[in-house]
């Protein structure tokens, strides 16, 4: 019995997770989007030194980019 209750407690212990997750966790979250992320912001600072049409656009596109696909994360969890 003793055993039996010893692997029971050892995987509880190895699948159950010791803290709560914080309130700022997205389980949605995804590598993929956090390349997203530094495109986009690497677009928008590219954006506002250059100044010109371009690049305004290429910040804009990546943006969209960027927002479509949390907003894809978000709906498919």
């Amino acid at each position: 019995m003793s055993q039996s209750l010893n692997r029971l407690v050892a995987l509880l212990k190895e699948h159950t997770p010791v803290s709560r997750p914080s309130h700022h966790s997205k389980p949605w979250w995804t590598p993929h989007l956090s390349v997203f992320r530094r495109e986009y912001h690497k677009a928008t600072r590219a954006g506002r030194k250059h100044n010109t049409s371009r690049m305004r656009e290429v910040a804009g596109t990546s943006k969209a980019g960027y927002f479509k696909a949390i907003k894809a994360a978000k709906n498919k969890h």
